[in-house]
């Protein structure tokens, strides 16, 4: 730390301390842009790293945050993350967090993860072409009555 500030060699020494400080570290901080740059910093993690305080972070107000705190738990070898992720997933609001999500799901290199992100795409390809065809059918009602004037 210099100055009250965090640099990466900081936080790369707590991370490799092993202990839970950098989640204590992020949960005293109450300033986005400090939780964003520890996030962002955080690079490989260690075998024995606590990353409980990600979860919290998947439900933040700020989207970048939810979308870094998924990009990370995709380093832990917890397979508990994967259903957390996944139910993360369906009450996320943000496209760009939803994207990381199944992003951070497939990066998990789990062969079980496989049928989820099927799932996950099938559900989503099912959704768009719906909303297609409403969007076509409100189109053509539109014209229509249009026409009828």
């Amino acid at each position: 730390m210099i100055n009250g500030t965090f640099n990466k060699e900081y936080i790369t020494e707590l991370k490799n301390s092993g202990n839970g400080e950098l989640g204590y570290l992020v949960s005293d901080q109450q300033d986005n842009k400090t939780i964003m740059f520890i996030l962002e910093n955080l690079g490989y993690l260690p075998k024995n790293f606590d990353g409980s305080f990600l979860t919290p972070l998947l439900n933040h107000e700020y989207s970048k945050i939810r979308l870094l705190a998924a990009k990370n738990m995709a380093k832990l070898t917890n397979l508990d993350n994967t259903q957390i992720l996944l139910n993360t997933y369906k009450k996320e609001t943000d496209t760009s967090v939803k994207r990381e999500i199944v992003s951070a799901i497939g990066r998990m290199r789990n062969p079980d993860n496989k049928k989820i992100l099927v799932n996950v795409l099938n559900f989503s390809l099912l959704y768009h072409a719906i909303t297609f065809i409403v969007t076509q059918k409100l189109l053509r009602v539109r014209i229509l009555l249009k026409n009828e004037k």
